[in-house]
């Protein structure tokens, strides 16, 4: 019997429908989507721990039940809160019984190690963008001068040195609004004493020839450009739903550097943005462990979903 990939995600996730399609129809494997939301009211967790006798755990989701040795590989694509019951009224314990779920669930997520696409510690701290761009810096990538401030003095100074302009960005996802990077206007400087209410990412703004999206599956690099005409998505290419996609092949060094890049941070699959100047230099912006992909392979004819479904089931690169 072939075993099981996991998807962490809701069941209208594109990507990750892609991805339990490529398993169960081209590698005739078996895919579950797992909506983290619906544990602990809808589905069973069980670990066994003890002397003497190796470690297991159990999943009983419907009519499905998994060990542990029926999984090959667990996706940490988008999970969701854990949903408690409205039959548990009282806000204390609701939020008691959300933290034992969470305790509960990544436990056996942490336990699971390299089977899971990305490992959740890694995770966790590859999702913090300064770390990131020290990261990155590090391994020899240029970067862009940046500030992340809750300072306004240091946040004005800071633009005003830019002779080529300058972006802000936030340190993280919303789930209620498209919060792209914006050109930093002089309209923007009357805002900068809301900083103490929460800090922001400044910029040097990087001349763009073409944007750059390199995605890694294990040892796998897929790789395409981005060229806009939009005027503003010369600041941030998602606006342009019609931008120009490419496949691109990256030099050897930095696809090299991106390599040693998401060894060091310890992920499996990532999606890197980086900008080719005019003069030919790559410069990184930031890498989104659960980054999308669909549109790579869709227009730029690269095979992520190909390369991920693999890399659940334990199986080797295709060729």
């Amino acid at each position: 019997m072939s075993k099981y990939a996991i998807i962490l995600s809701s069941a209208d996730d594109v990507h990750a429908c892609a991805v339990a399609a490529e398993i169960m129809t081209a590698l005739k494997g078996r895919a579950l989507i797992l909506d983290t939301a619906h544990y602990p009211e809808h589905w069973r967790l069980t670990a066994r721990i003890g002397n003497g006798r190796r470690p297991s755990w159990l999943l009983r989701a419907g009519q499905l039940e998994l060990a542990d040795h029926d999984v090959a590989g667990v996706w940490w694509r988008r999970p969701k809160s854990h949903r408690i019951p409205g039959a548990v009224k009282d806000r204390k314990v609701r939020r008691f019984c959300a933290q034992e779920a969470a305790a509960a669930f990544t436990g056996w997520i942490y336990g699971l190690g390299p089977k899971v696409v990305n490992p959740l510690a890694a995770e966790l701290v590859a999702n913090k963008k300064p770390y990131q761009l020290l990261m990155a810096k590090e391994i020899g990538l240029r970067v862009p001068e940046t500030a992340i401030t809750n300072d306004p003095k240091e946040a004005q100074s800071f633009v005003a040195r830019q002779s080529g302009g300058a972006i802000f960005k936030v340190l993280t996802a919303t789930s209620w609004t498209f919060a792209n990077t914006r050109q930093f206007k002089r309209s923007h400087a009357r805002h900068l004493r809301t900083l103490r209410f929460a800090p922001i990412i400044l910029q040097e703004y990087i001349d763009v020839d073409y944007d750059i999206r390199a995605t890694i599956v294990d040892d796998d690099i897929f790789c395409v450009s981005l060229k806009t005409e939009h005027p503003r998505a010369r600041i941030d290419w998602r606006l342009d739903l019609s931008a120009a996609i490419e496949p691109h092949t990256l030099s050897r060094t930095v696809e090299a550097r991106l390599k040693r890049l998401m060894r060091g941070l310890g992920l499996r699959f990532g999606a890197i943005d980086l900008r080719l100047t005019p003069e030919g230099e790559y410069v990184f912006l930031e890498v989104n462990p659960s980054g999308q992909f669909l549109f790579c392979d869709i227009h730029g004819g690269q095979s992520i979903t190909v390369a991920l479904a693999r890399a659940l089931l334990g199986l080797r690169p295709a060729a």
